[in-house]
């Protein structure tokens, strides 16, 4: 939510479909909305289309730069660890492990993780209390993108 207000281009909410074309792996957002809990004892969650956002703006398509592997801590600051290529693709296979399940096409799947590990930039996220403070993520996201 916090990156949408301030003005960052909107793919999905937690789901995307990958595709590899020429060679670079392409990301296409699964749904257009999202769906949101006001808080940790709420038993519903509110969906909403971004677009009702001033300044939103949403995207079809990108080809990932960075990838994001999130681990929630109590500790009061977030931190990133850059990864090296074989742990993007670890966690890669870690993160999706039905694509290994069907014989038939886990060596195309394991062929787009791969190609992912390459193109983007992998980083341990270890979540803090400071990325609930306004603008604080988009500011930590873009130490990441500088990093890649």
């Amino acid at each position: 939510m916090q990156l949408v207000r301030s003005g960052w281009p909107y793919l999905s909410d937690d789901e995307l479909l990958l595709d590899l074309v020429d060679g670079s792996v392409e990301a296409r957002g699964f749904r257009s909305f999202f769906a949101v809990s006001a808080g940790q004892h709420e038993p519903f969650k509110h969906c909403f289309e971004p677009e009702t956002i001033p300044g939103s703006q949403r995207t079809e398509t990108t080809l990932p730069r960075v990838l994001l592997f999130m681990r929630l801590t109590d500790d009061q600051d977030s931190r990133f660890a850059k990864l090296t290529q074989s742990e993007t693709m670890a966690r890669l296979i870690r993160a999706c492990p039905w694509a290994t399940y069907d014989i038939a096409i886990a060596g195309a799947n394991l062929e787009l993780l791969s190609a992912l590990a390459r193109q983007a930039s992998g980083f341990d996220l270890h979540a803090g209390l400071d990325l609930l403070e306004p603008d604080h993520a988009a500011e930590l996201f873009l130490k990441a993108l500088r990093a890649s």
